[in-house]
Formats: C-alpha cells, sequence, structure tokens
C-alpha cells in the first residue's frame, strides 16, 4: 500500500512539478525583460533601422574623453563623460538639440586644465543616449536625467553649492529649468546662447512695435564694446533691434540661421524671399516680426550695406 501510495503521489507530482516550472520561468522572463526595456529606443538603432542593426557609422569615439561610463536606467542607456582633479571645483555642461555632448569638448578641456572637475553626458535620443519613446522630451524628465547622471559618479555631486551648470542653447534652458527647483545644489549657473526663454506672449503690443534700429546712444555703445572685446579691426554694420521677433525654440542654431538669412535677404534686396523655418522654432510666427523688423531697418538705410558677390538665382 505505501509502495502504490508513493508511486500514485509520483505520477501527479511531475506533471504539477513541470506546470509550477513553467509558471515561474515565465516570471522570471518578465523580470530580466522589464516593460521599460520596450518603452525606449537604444542609441544605436532606429525605428527604420530593420532588425534592430546598428548603424555603420559611430556616432563620435566612445572614448573621445576619459572617464568615458555608462549606465541603465529605466529610461534607457545614458553615456557620461567625467574627468578632471578630483579635488577640483564640479561643472556640468549641458549641450544643445542638434548635437551630442561632444559639442562642448573644447570647453570641457579648457575647464580641466584650469583644475576644474566636469562632466558631459548625452542628453536623451543624441549620441549614445537611448531615447524614451513613450514620454513628452520636457523640463521634467531632462531634470530626471541630470539627476540620474549625478547619482552615477563615483564622486559626490550632490548637497549644498555642490557643483557649477554651464547650458548652450537648448542645454540653458534645461539649466534653468533644473536650477527653478534645485538652486542649493549649484554653485553658479552660466547660460550660453539660451533658447526657450522669451515667449511672445510675455511681452506687450509695445514692445513689438518698436524700432527696428536702436538709439545711436546705444549703438555707439556696443561698437565700444566690440572694439574693446574683439579688437579694433571689428566693426557693426548695423544693429536691428526688435522685441517679439526672437521666438520660442529648441535649438538657438537654427533659429540664428533663420535670423541671418532674413538679413542677408536684406543685403540682396530681396526682402520677400522666403525662409525655411525649421519645427524647432516653435512659434513661426514671430519669423515675420522679425522680418518687418529687418524690413523696416534696410529701408531706413538705403545704399549703407552691398553685397560683396552676387546671388544664384534658382
Amino acid at each position: 500500500m505505501d509502495f502504490k501510495f508513493a508511486l500514485l503521489i509520483t505520477v501527479v507530482s511531475a506533471p504539477l512539478s513541470v506546470f509550477l516550472y513553467r509558471q515561474i520561468r515565465a516570471s522570471l522572463e518578465d523580470i530580466q525583460h522589464t516593460p521599460e526595456e520596450r518603452t525606449f529606443t537604444p542609441a544605436r538603432t532606429g525605428p527604420a533601422v530593420p532588425g534592430g542593426q546598428t548603424f555603420p557609422k559611430a556616432v563620435y569615439p566612445i572614448d573621445a574623453f576619459p572617464g568615458s561610463r555608462q549606465f541603465k536606467t529605466v529610461y534607457g542607456t545614458i553615456h557620461v563623460f567625467e574627468w578632471g582633479p578630483e579635488d577640483g571645483e564640479k561643472v556640468l555642461l549641458l549641450h544643445c538639440l542638434g548635437t551630442p555632448c561632444i559639442a562642448l569638448g573644447d570647453m570641457a578641456k579648457e575647464l580641466v586644465r584650469k583644475g576644474y572637475r566636469v562632466m558631459i553626458f548625452d542628453l536623451f535620443g543624441r549620441g549614445y543616449s537611448d531615447a524614451p519613446n513613450d514620454l513628452v522630451f520636457d523640463a521634467r524628465l531632462y531634470t530626471t536625467q541630470i539627476l540620474l547622471v549625478l547619482a552615477s559618479s563615483p564622486l559626490s555631486w550632490t548637497g549644498t553649492s555642490a557643483f557649477h551648470i554651464i547650458g548652450f542653447s537648448l542645454g540653458g534652458s534645461i539649466a534653468v529649468a533644473f536650477a527653478a527647483y534645485h538652486a542649493t545644489m549649484l554653485r553658479s549657473v552660466t547660460l550660453v546662447c539660451p533658447g526657450g526663454l522669451i515667449r511672445t506672449s510675455h511681452l506687450k503690443p509695445l514692445d513689438k512695435i518698436l524700432s527696428a534700429i536702436p538709439a545711436a546712444t546705444v549703438a555707439a555703445e556696443v561698437q565700444s564694446l566690440v572694439w574693446s572685446r574683439v579688437g579694433a579691426f571689428a566693426s557693426l554694420g548695423g544693429i536691428v533691434q526688435g522685441k517679439g521677433m526672437i521666438p520660442k525654440t529648441r535649438s538657438g542654431k537654427t533659429l540664428r540661421r533663420v535670423l541671418r538669412e532674413l538679413v542677408e535677404n536684406g543685403v540682396y534686396g530681396d526682402l520677400d524671399r522666403s525662409v525655411e523655418v525649421p519645427s524647432t522654432v516653435e512659434d513661426p510666427t514671430a519669423v515675420q516680426v522679425a522680418r518687418a523688423k529687418v524690413r523696416e531697418y534696410f529701408n531706413r538705410n538705403k545704399g549703407k550695406h552691398k553685397a560683396i558677390e552676387a546671388r544664384e538665382t534658382a
């Protein structure tokens, strides 16, 4: 009887064990492949690349600077460079929209040469950092990324007056957003050609109709600064002034290209020539305000500017 009972237990428990094993294995697979891993695009793959193949050309040398590291987060992998004296004052640099962190390499090297500890990293979706594809790329996401980057360092980057922050273009607006809630962590905030800080909705109607040509005293002061800071060989041909013509943008570089093209059209006397407004300029109507200011400037300064070469016609 004991033998038959043992045999019965064996027969019943065998399939039950297999069933339980399969259930446990499925659970383990869910743990190993978390839902978050399916909510971001890897840095070196793209939605148009069949089979998730890597791009044949590297974004930039992954060891371009010392202290290269990558770490995984629920938002995807983030790529960081950190180097410089461990006891030096710390500086975090934030790059612009159109390029990865390597664009700030020369500035970072100079800071290290002066004794600072620097850290640069690729923003989400740039360089070797993955791109979350189920989240809005807003101040909250970038603030979270900064905090993750700080926590990844072997050194302490937190506490009161822990580090300086420098932001270029888009990085400037990110730095401001971070400073708004984490000011005590910062020793200083430096903005280089920041984008997205002024909205035309915040300007008064009178500000938008002011003359495009500043007062002579203002022009003289700016000219004096050019001569003293750049050199006596430099000179301003003129200044186009206009409030309300700088739209909200995610890229200061592309915005400057649009404004420069408007002025160039004025030099050639082709003020009505169309310009391509990239999607990074979130308020394209403000470009028309800029066009009106440029037109006003050239109408009041006829003959002052001449093109140095002929322009090709389409």
